[in-house]
């Protein structure tokens, strides 16, 4: 698992996106969200990152106004773990 001052490093990371998101919708890798709220269940298809802290997460996310949802991306013939869709909470 990542150490804290990482973890802080992708969170911070994550804050600025959503911070600087012109739009009420974006979109963000599930990756890098699962590096900045990662749980202690590793993820069954990768030995990269851990499955997403869902509630650490979900409580961070709607406590600077948004909504959080994975959505399955997926191309023929590509593995994709996903993408979060972060809705503004009006």
């Amino acid at each position: 698992m990542p150490s804290t001052p990482e973890i802080i490093r992708w969170q911070e990371a994550l804050e600025r996106e959503l911070a600087e998101a012109r739009s009420s919708k974006l979109t963000v890798p599930y990756d890098q969200v699962a590096r900045a709220f990662p749980s202690q269940s590793p993820h069954p298809d990768t030995f990269e990152f851990n499955l997403i802290d869902d509630m650490t997460f979900t409580q961070w996310a709607e406590a600077r106004g948004w909504k959080a949802i994975p959505i399955q991306e997926s191309s023929a013939g590509e593995t994709s773990f996903g993408v979060i869709l972060f809705t503004r909470i009006t």
